[in-house]
């Protein structure tokens, strides 16, 4: 016994649609004049990071391309997207429930004490 998988049909639907989503965060931040003003490098950096394992990954199961050096370059993005979490916005998504932590006590909202 293994360890528990979505199946292939679910796993390439779940895929699509982070691959489809990041074009449309994408197309938002080329075509919308008030993103495109306050975006960096540094933001289309992250989505590409945040991309490229997915659409390497895809790549890689499906044999597009020579397997060994997608999966290596899927091997790759997914270290550089692990190394870039905690000094990118990508920090963001594991930080959330730390901040709502912090940010509780510094409101009032548990026994209001500042916590700093």
């Amino acid at each position: 016994m293994g360890l528990p998988a979505f199946a292939e049909g679910v796993t390439d639907a779940l895929t699509i649609l982070v691959m489809f989503c990041g074009l449309l965060f994408l197309g938002r931040r080329v075509l919308l004049r008030r993103v495109r003003t306050i975006s960096t490098f540094g933001d289309y950096l992250a989505l590409s990071i945040t991309l490229a394992p997915f659409v390497s990954g895809f790549m890689a199961y499906h044999h597009l391309g020579d397997y060994q050096k997608v999966l290596t370059v899927h091997i790759l993005c997914g270290e550089i997207m692990l190394a870039a979490l905690p000094f990118s916005k990508l920090g963001h998504m594991l930080y959330f429930f730390l901040y709502r932590f912090f940010l509780g006590g510094e409101y009032g909202l548990t026994r209001r004490l500042r916590v700093w």
